[in-house]
Formats: structure tokens, C-alpha cells, sequence
């Protein structure tokens, strides 16, 4: 009789336990789905980042290395004026080669534009009789914000620098999905192991061996999915994205 009861009490708590297995289980799969499509999509974003990141970084490239060219050849033109104006200051103004040399300098400047003629207008104010001691590619100045432009960077490579910084912002945002994308997928190995942990326990006749794997898969269960909520989901999720 004493026996008969005690195995009725088994089979009730046995029949207790398979319900909370099964529902464990239904939840713990749901959860690895979950994220394993958040996963998919930090991977996805960070494969168009490197893309978008490349892109950016190759114009910004090519805009930098055209500018450099523009550069020289304004270095040149700089030079030439400062040579005339070398010139001018040796033979004077009312000799035949000086006269000469003014009249090339003049369609020479005439040629300059914007910044870059009032680089060589403050470089020539900074010189003395017989040439520039600065050069116009020296030329600060303060701008309507009251910052401090250096006219190189600003005039040349404005352009060039914007687009690799926007490019290494790019890859930045890349880097933080792979990070995001390799938490999520440690949150679904994890999930894997509690599917393992519940799905192994149905095989145990006994109950105490049942009960301490299945805690063991709850408390894996509880700190994953707590982990998980610490990890932002992708910046442009959007719930409708999973019906469309």
C-alpha cells in the first residue's frame, strides 16, 4: 500500500514537472528565434556599413589626392608671382623687364580666386620689397563663428576630410553592429544549451536528477535572457520590419 502511494505521489509530480518543461521549452525557442533575427540583422547592417564605409573612404580618397594636385599647381602659380615680384622689386617698375614682370603679375593674380587670393593678398602684405617671406598656404583666419580656419585644410581638403570622417563614423557604427551581432549570438547559444538542458531532462526516471537539470536550465534561462535585455536592438528595428 506504503508503495503504491509513493509511486502515485511520483507520478503526479512527474506530470507537475512535464508541463513546466513544456512551456519552458515553448519560451526558450521563441527567445532563440528572437535572437537569432536580431543577429541576422546587426550582421546585415554591419555588411552595408563596410560597404557604405569603403565608398565614402574611396571618394574621400580620390577628392583628397585631386585637391593635393590642385594644390601644387597653386604652390607653383605662388612661386611665380613671388619671383615676379622679385623682379619688379630689382629692375623697378619704370624699367623695361620691370615693367614686363608687372604686367605678367598682374594677369598672374588676376587668375587667383576667392580664399586662395586672400591667402596671397596676406601673404603679400606680410612681405617686403623683393618677396614673400611667408607663404599663402600659412593663412589662418577667424570666421563669422569666431573660429580659427586654417585655409588649407578648409580650402582644399574640406570636402576630402568630411567624407572620410563621415567614413570612419560609418565604420564605427559597423564595428558596434558586429559587437551587438556577437552578443546575440552568444544569447542564442546559450538559449541552445537550455533547449538541450529541458529536452534531456524527460529522460531522467528519477526526480531529483529531473528537477536539479531543469533549475540549472531555468537559471541559465533567467541570466540570458537578462543579458539580452541589455543589448539595444538595431537603431532602424522596427516590429512591422518582421511581417513584411
Amino acid at each position: 500500500m506504503d508503495d503504491c502511494a509513493e509511486e502515485k505521489v511520483v507520478k503526479e509530480k512527474k506530470s507537475l514537472m512535464e508541463p513546466i518543461i513544456a512551456v519552458m521549452l515553448a519560451i526558450t525557442a521563441l527567445l532563440t528565434a528572437w535572437a537569432s533575427y536580431i543577429d541576422s540583422l546587426y550582421t546585415g547592417t554591419q555588411a552595408d556599413n563596410l560597404t557604405v564605409s569603403g565608398i565614402l573612404a574611396s571618394e574621400g580618397n580620390a577628392i583628397y589626392n585631386e585637391m593635393a594636385q590642385k594644390q601644387m599647381q597653386d604652390a607653383l602659380t605662388c612661386n611665380e608671382l613671388n619671383s615676379l615680384r622679385m623682379e619688379i622689386g630689382f629692375f623697378g617698375e619704370d624699367s623695361e623687364f620691370g615693367a614686363l614682370a608687372l604686367l605678367k603679375y598682374n594677369d598672374l593674380r588676376s587668375s587667383l580666386n576667392g580664399e586662395l587670393l586672400d591667402a596671397f593678398m596676406w601673404a603679400e602684405s606680410e612681405s617686403d620689397t623683393y618677396g614673400l617671406r611667408v607663404s599663402p598656404f600659412d593663412y589662418t583666419y577667424v570666421n563669422g563663428d569666431g573660429d580659427t580656419v586654417v585655409f588649407v585644410e578648409d580650402y582644399y581638403y574640406k570636402d576630402a576630410n568630411a567624407l572620410i570622417r563621415l567614413s570612419e563614423a560609418v565604420l564605427n557604427e559597423g564595428r558596434d553592429a558586429n559587437d551587438a551581432a556577437d552578443r546575440y549570438g552568444l544569447v542564442t547559444v546559450c538559449y541552445s544549451l537550455v533547449l538541450f538542458l529541458l529536452g534531456i531532462s524527460g529522460t531522467f526516471t528519477a526526480k531529483r536528477p529531473q528537477l536539479g537539470v531543469v533549475i540549472i536550465a531555468c537559471v541559465i534561462f533567467v541570466a540570458v535572457t537578462a543579458f539580452m535585455l541589455t543589448i539595444p536592438l538595431p537603431a532602424d528595428f522596427s516590429m512591422a520590419d518582421m511581417f513584411t
